[in-house]
């Protein structure tokens, strides 16, 4: 019995790493632009940002109902240094 307890419980801990370290928001799907990941996990270039946020911009254009496209856009355009106060 204990030798079952213990399996279970490494098998739960598998689950809980394999999952950790599976990065990225679980609502990103295939056909969105690259994730704008904080700048505690990803430090991209000013260019680089301002990129992103014109393909979260034609996105959420495209998507007017996706939650994730504004967010997204917004944090481009903050890290980019291009946002304006609304």
């Amino acid at each position: 019995m204990r030798a079952i307890a213990r399996i279970s419980m490494l098998a739960g801990c598998a689950w809980i790493i394999g999952s950790a370290s599976t990065a990225g928001s679980p609502s990103m799907t295939l056909d969105m632009p690259s994730e704008i990941k904080s700048w505690r996990d990803e430090v991209l270039s000013r260019d680089e940002y301002t990129a992103l946020a014109g393909e979260w911009r034609a996105y959420s254009d495209s998507h007017p109902e996706s939650a994730v496209a504004r967010v997204q856009l917004a944090r481009a355009l903050r890290y980019a240094r291009t946002s304006t106060p609304e």
